[in-house]
């Protein structure tokens, strides 16, 4: 009778090792999981809101319409777009605010007020954006790592 009682205290302590096993793996799969679709959705989201600069610059670069200018949000850059045509005296600013990458259209010469801005994209980090004279480049940084860079007319300006 004794060894019956041992052996199913062993059976029993198997199955409980067995099934916390089971439980730990379940458990680190779900944080495996939730890390790649974070990391997924980072990365689309920085190559929408890379295709999106891209876009507006291509369909803008006129000769001397795109700046680079200092903004008051987040001690940033932003791109400054001076529209043509039909709506000449208007301006687009792309910038960064704290949760995502923004499009602020508004008059010529107003401050740049983010109220009027729609989200273009979530962003997890703080983009910049520079001029670079040399090449006629609008390169595109996140802290210190180049996200990429689009290639406009040489009359653009950068302005302090």
């Amino acid at each position: 009778m004794k060894r019956v009682s041992v052996e199913s205290i062993l059976v029993m302590f198997l199955f409980i090792l067995f099934t916390s096993s089971i439980g730990m793996l379940i458990v680190e799969g779900q944080g495996s999981y939730s890390r790649i679709i974070e990391e997924k959705e980072e990365t689309e989201n920085t190559r929408i809101g890379i295709s999106y600069i891209t876009k507006r610059l291509k369909q803008n670069d006129f000769a001397g319409n795109i700046q680079v200018v200092d903004q008051d949000y987040n001690d940033g850059m932003a791109i400054a777009i001076e529209l043509k045509a039909e709506e000449e005296g208007y301006v687009t600013f792309i910038l960064c605010q704290d949760d995502g990458l923004y499009e602020i259209y508004q008059d010529l010469g107003a401050p740049i007020d983010i109220e009027y801005g729609e989200k273009i994209v979530n962003l997890s980090s703080m983009w910049s954006f520079e001029y670079d004279e040399t090449h006629s480049l609008i390169n595109v940084f996140d802290g210190q790592d180049l996200l990429g860079a689009v290639h406009i007319r040489k009359e653009v300006m950068a302005s302090e």
